[in-house]
C-alpha cells in the first residue's frame, strides 16, 4: 500500500513539475544540457521534478532492484514463507508449522471453520502445492464399507465429477484407506498479491467442504436405501469426516 503511494505521489509532483518548465522546445532541451541552469532559473519546477522522481524511484525499487540485478522478490525460502504466513494470519487463518520431509522446503496448516489446508513448497518446484486428504470418519466409514459395488461406485463418480468441476489434482480409488487426496499447484510468480494467494486457500476448503457434503449425502442414500447398518441411523447433522494434512508432495 505504502509502495502504490510512493508511485502515485511521485508521478503527480514529476508531471506538475515537468508541465511548469519553459514552454519553449528549444529551452527545454537546453536546459537539460545544464541542470543546473534548469534549477536556478526555475528552482520551484525543478525540485518538484527531482522530488517526484526520486519517490517514483523509491515506490519501484523493488522492480528496479530486480531488473537490474536479476533477484528475485523474495530472496529466500524463509521470505516466502514468512510473507505466506503473514498474509494467512491477517485473513483470519490460523497457522501452524508443520516439520517438514525430504523434498520440502517448508510446510504449513492453515485452517479456518475446521477445515485445515495444508501449504507444501517442494524442492525445485516452481510453486506451492495447496493439500489435504479427507477420511470419513464413524458412522460414515462404517455406512461407507459396507456399501455394495453399485453405490460405491455412484460415490466415486459424484466426487470425481464434481472435483474435476474444481479443477483440482484429486484420488478417491481408496475412499476409506488413503482417504480423498486433493491437491492444487499455485505457481509463485513476483507479481503474486495476497489476495491471490488467500482466494486459492479459500478454494480448496471449499472444494474440502464439497468433499464432506457428498459423502453426507450417499451415507444417506444408502441409510434410505436400507444398505446401511440399523443401529447408526440416523445420520448426524454435522459431519465427522477429517481433513488431514498429509505433509508430503503429490506424486
Amino acid at each position: 500500500m505504502l509502495n502504490q503511494c510512493f508511485k502515485v505521489a511521485g508521478a503527480v509532483i514529476a508531471f506538475v513539475g515537468l508541465v511548469t518548465l519553459p514552454e519553449d522546445i528549444n529551452t527545454w532541451w537546453g536546459r537539460l544540457q545544464d541542470v543546473g541552469g534548469m534549477f536556478e532559473s526555475n528552482p520551484l519546477a525543478g525540485g518538484a521534478l527531482a522530488f517526484g522522481i526520486i519517490l517514483l524511484a523509491w515506490g519501484y525499487r523493488d522492480e528496479l532492484r530486480r531488473r537490474v540485478s536479476g533477484s528475485k522478490r523474495w530472496r529466500s525460502e524463509k521470505e516466502l514463507e514468512d510473507e505466506l504466513s503473514t498474509w494467512l494470519r491477517d485473513a483470519g487463518y490460523s497457522v501452524e508449522y508443520q516439520p517438514t520431509v525430504p523434498g520440502v522446503s517448508f510446510a504449513l496448516t492453515a485452517t479456518s471453520v475446521d477445515r485445515p489446508v495444508g501449504i507444501v513448497r517442494p524442492v525445485g518446484s516452481p510453486g506451492i502445492l495447496l493439500q489435504n486428504v479427507v477420511k470419513p470418519g464413524p458412522p460414515h466409514d462404517t455406512v461407507i464399507g459396507a456399501m455394495d459395488d453399485d453405490q460405491s461406485s455412484s460415490l466415486k463418480e459424484d466426487l470425481g465429477i464434481e472435483l474435476a468441476r474444481f479443477g483440482l489434482g484429486f484420488n478417491v480409488e481408496d475412499i476409506l484407506g488413503q482417504g480423498i487426496r486433493l491437491d492444487y499447484l499455485l505457481v509463485i510468480t513476483d507479481t503474486l498479491t495476497q489476495y491471490q494467494f488467500i482466494d486459492r486457500v479459500y478454494f480448496v476448503g471449499r472444494a474440502i467442504l464439497l468433499v464432506q457434503l457428498i459423502l453426507i449425502k450417499h451415507v444417506r442414500e444408502a441409510q434410505r436405501q436400507g444398505t446401511a447398518p440399523v443401529q447408526l441411523t440416523p445420520v448426524p447433522q454435522s459431519s465427522p469426516d477429517t481433513a488431514e494434512f498429509p505433509i508430503v508432495p503429490a506424486s
